[in-house]
């Protein structure tokens, strides 16, 4: 393949065997068109690049899983193409084949609509960063708000008669209805969020990347790796306050000197029941449950949360994990917390050594005036997940999992994560099910009806797990210019190469891999490479991460490494943002390090140059 030519057609891709028929599992919206049933749309989808979304989710989607696909899809593209009104840009398009979610980023190339966007942005970004610091503290608890507004959803068995109050309250509709509206309830707040998501996210990252076209235009030489830093700025970004939250718990633990009931083996639930037996135990649980609620929502997945992952606060012993490995550093006088204040003072000289060499008054003004808005960008495109995913998606599953059960024990479904083999405009069938028996006092038709179906889907989604999803499809554009393809995805004409290079040998044959400079510095050591946040407590002092993607719920893991290498993300990804505050070198997007490189590897991660390079294979 030429590396500017064609992808393999997304219409061409080959039926993987037993899976004829997957399409009824999700929306039709989602679909490739089948050939010759609408040529204008099929020729448009074979003229784009599409890419696998692995920033999102890192495999096929359940059914019920495509809610969040469902709406940010809308969300990030309606801010950018009809609130704020970006230019050039027609939003993200996404499709689906079997299960796994492919994207292609939108160029608008009309010049009436280019002109008349071009006449609105400029006021309305204006406005946003002249009211920013207002409207950032409203929009975290806007956020805050609406996911807290899941624990209000009831999801029960139906009573076998209704109580006394539905007389003589007047109330007029039945516990069924109740159901049914809060499961529309438990919708509407899964939309809300994401619309309020992208409020200022979009905004946030075209500042940052306004700034680093003009840094880029002043400084042709200058690394995006070097703008990354600049942006950095030492912010105690709201993503971080659950490990600084733990941090003070772990204090605590030593100054009231029950460190030893929490460093004792065993689980959570023992190390609960040695707490509770002294006043001083008694008294951390207390002050760790005033911070469950926001800091110990946040998820063990790697970006949007699934059926599959837990908070902290489903699943105390990830915190635990934690303490006890800030607890014993703690108590030998070492630092865990980031300084912050070091951090701001690199960035502010960093900048400062920049700015002196401009010589136009009025390219050190933009300079000047873009700066402080890439910043604010920068802190809002990582914690921005702490205040929406972090917050509603652990709630949601477990709301969805106690109305999984009511099913069960209805016996509509065989066990409770067969709801999720339902797509979204599915369950409410469950529910009319549900009202129907439940008022004629007869048996569910889902006992045959769905049970059967979700059991061909299982098999079916066993082998979409089992697909090696091609990570492009599609034409190949002459340049990729889209922000957040190159700065989100880490998409770029650098990565596709890279791609193409990986596919012509096996990835376990590459010696070196190249990405994107996400973090200065260089580092050598031994590799560690983790595929769930579950497996933190195995990462050992001085090793290198390498992971296909991070989240906020990895920051501990970064207290002790020396470097990190990712398979997936750009210079806005997590990984790349954490490790330029806590400066670690990180290589990001390479593509293929969690394939190419095993655990005992001893390799060197060059941040400056966006390499890897393993040196020694374990033995």
């Amino acid at each position: 393949m030429t590396r500017r030519g064609q992808f393999m057609d997304p219409h061409d891709v080959p039926v993987i065997p037993g899976t004829e028929g997957w399409e009824r599992m999700y929306p039709y919206y989602y679909r490739f068109v089948p050939r010759g049933v609408d040529p204008k749309m099929e020729a448009y989808e074979s003229s784009q690049l599409w890419f696998v979304d692995n920033l999102h989710q890192t495999g096929p989607l359940l059914p019920f899983e495509t809610i969040v696909d469902d709406c940010w899809w809308p969300s990030l593209s309606q801010i950018s193409t009809r609130v704020v009104c970006f230019p050039t840009s027609r939003g993200i398009d996404h499709r689906m084949l079997y299960g796994w979610v492919y994207l292609s980023s939108l160029e608008e190339t009309d010049p009436e609509i280019i002109e008349a966007k071009a006449k609105v942005v400029s006021d309305r970004m204006s406005f946003l960063f002249q009211h920013w610091d207002d409207f950032m503290p409203s929009w975290k608890e806007k956020q805050y708000q609406n996911a807290k507004r899941v624990d209000t959803l009831r999801f029960g068995d139906l009573p076998e008669m209704v109580d006394d109050a539905y007389i003589l309250n007047h109330i007029g509709h039945s516990p069924a209805h109740e159901m049914r509206m809060d499961y529309f309830k438990l919708l509407e707040i899964v939309d809300l969020c994401w619309e309020q998501h992208f409020e200022l996210f979009n905004v946030g990252l075209a500042a940052y990347l306004s700034f680093s076209d003009l840094a880029k235009k002043l400084f042709p030489d200058i690394a995006d790796v070097t703008i990354g830093m600049m942006c950095a700025g030492g912010v105690q970004y709201d993503s971080y306050l659950p490990e600084v939250k733990l941090q003070e718990l772990a204090q605590l633990a030593i100054d009231w000197g029950i460190a030893d009931l929490i460093m004792q083996p065993g689980t959570a639930d023992d190390a609960e029941a040695r707490l509770a037996t002294t006043e001083a135990g008694r008294r951390w649980q207390r002050e760790r449950d005033k911070y469950r609620d926001p800091y110990f929502y946040i998820g063990t997945g790697f970006s949007v949360v699934t059926h599959e992952d837990s908070s902290w606060n489903d699943d105390l012993n990830l915190p635990l994990a934690i303490l006890r490995e800030y607890i014993p550093k703690l108590q030998r006088a070492e630092t865990v917390a980031r300084d912050i204040g070091a951090k701001k003072q690199e960035s502010d000289a960093l900048v400062e050594k920049y700015r002196n060499l401009i010589q136009d008054e009025t390219d050190k003004a933009m300079f000047d005036q873009l700066l402080p808005l890439a910043r604010r960008g920068a802190e809002h495109a990582e914690s921005h997940m702490f205040w929406g995913e972090a917050q509603y998606q652990p709630r949601q599953f477990r709301k969805l999992n106690e109305f999984a059960e009511v099913f069960c024990r209805y016996g509509m479904l065989a066990e409770p994560k067969d709801l999720y083999y339902l797509n979204r405009w599915e369950i409410p069938t469950l529910i009319q099910d549900l009202t129907n028996a439940w008022a004629t006092r007869s048996k569910p038709a889902a006992s045959w009806y769905w049970k059967k179906e979700i059991a061909w889907r299982k098999e079916v989604f066993a082998r979409f797990k089992d697909w090696d999803a091609p990570p492009f499809l599609g034409r190949v554009p002459d340049v990729i210019t889209d922000p957040f393809t190159i700065g989100l995805w880490g998409i770029t004409d650098a990565s596709i190469d890279a791609y193409l290079k990986g596919a012509e040998v096996k990835p376990e044959e590459l010696s070196e891999l190249t990405g994107f400079q996400g973090a200065p510095g260089v580092a050598e050591g031994t590799a560690r490479v983790v595929e769930s946040v579950r497996a933190i407590g195995d990462v050992q002092e001085g090793e290198i991460l390498v992971v296909t993607l991070t989240s906020p719920t990895w920051g501990p893991a970064f207290a002790k490494i020396t470097a990190c290498v990712t398979d997936i993300g750009g210079m806005m990804s997590h990984a790349a943002i954490i490790c330029r505050e806590y400066g670690l070198p990180a290589v990001t997007g390479t593509g293929y390090a969690t394939k190419a490189i095993k655990t005992g590897d001893r390799i060197r991660v060059d941040g400056d140059q966006g390499v890897v390079t393993i040196l020694e294979k374990a033995k």
